[in-house]
């Protein structure tokens, strides 16, 4: 994606809104930087789900992301704060191979709206680089975009952390 896109990107994928507040303001999300970031954005299933590739610098370990994902579980957000953001870590933080990795999910609600915006990530980070394969759709996802996913974030480990 073109850099100018990079900080929209991350907004979307981490929940951190580049405008408007969080609410309670203490379950703001970790920032990442945007500078030297890379993400690459497609199509998931003929089903409109698209999966997301992010590589950012986080200047928190993973497994403090995870503590203070976990203790703000619930909270509002978005330009307008009518956003309500339900995060549950569904794997926490284990090492394997010098890279640790988690995954979570969040439910996006709108204040009346009768759908909902289902995202999964998997997380990986080394050091202070992090990768987030990102599924996002209407909805929970099928058992065959899930596994898609995950085999596409076991590539994006491979090749983002590989000792060559």
């Amino acid at each position: 994606m073109p850099d100018a896109q990079i900080p929209g990107i991350i907004a979307d994928v981490t929940q951190r809104p580049l405008r408007g507040e969080v609410d309670p303001a203490e379950c703001t999300p970790p920032q990442v930087h945007a500078a030297g970031a890379a993400a690459v954005v497609g199509p998931a299933s003929a089903g409109g789900a698209t999966l997301t590739e992010l590589v950012v610098e986080a200047p928190d370990s993973l497994e403090r992301f995870a503590t203070v994902t976990s203790a703000c579980n619930t909270f509002r957000s978005g330009a307008t704060g009518n956003q309500e953001v339900s995060t549950t870590v569904t794997a926490q933080p284990l090492e394997r191979d010098g890279v640790s990795r988690m995954q979570l999910t969040r439910t996006l609600r709108s204040a009346g709206a009768d759908t909902t915006t289902d995202l999964e990530d998997w997380i990986a980070q080394r050091g202070r680089t992090r990768l987030i394969v990102q599924l996002r759709g209407q909805g929970p996802a099928s058992d065959n975009d899930r596994q898609a996913a995950q085999t596409f974030f076991d590539e994006a480990v491979t090749h983002a952390f590989s000792r060559r």
